[in-house]
């Protein structure tokens, strides 16, 4: 028969290992998750979702790291934003990340047409557009 010690550490190595495979798959998640067809505001939740899931494993993310995955996750249209903020001699905060990021997102839908779509997204945003 096992000892209580023995059962205990068989418990603590399963969990361990389980544990170690969790924090590998996120990790894997948040060096493929990319913004796609999402808007900024879905995106930094996929981000967050995964970092939190990171924070319960017991391996918490500093902001620093999760601007490095939010960046590398961007598209090509938003080279010119990860340009300033990679040009920034201070690191720049979530938050801060988050507002340029919506701001040339909206930047980007005033100027991306002058069709109905762009009219209904200005007034769904509280906009106000050049009405022909």
């Amino acid at each position: 028969m096992a000892s209580a010690r023995e059962l205990w550490t068989a418990i603590e190595d399963m969990f361990a290992s389980q544990s170690r495979t969790r924090i590998i798959s996120t990790w894997m998640a948040l060096t493929a998750v990319s913004k796609s067809t999402s808007t900024i505001s879905e995106y930094f939740q996929k981000v967050k979702t995964l970092a939190d899931e990171m924070t319960s494993t017991g391996k918490k993310l500093e902001d620093e790291e999760l601007v490095s995955y939010i960046l590398s996750g961007l598209d090509i249209e938003y080279d010119a934003v990860v340009s300033v903020v990679a040009s920034h001699v201070e690191p720049i905060s979530l938050g801060e990340l988050y507002t340029q990021l919506v701001s040339f997102e909206q930047q980007m839908e005033i100027r991306g047409g002058g069709g109905q779509q762009s009219s209904a997204n200005l007034a769904a945003k509280g906009g106000h557009g050049n009405q022909s």
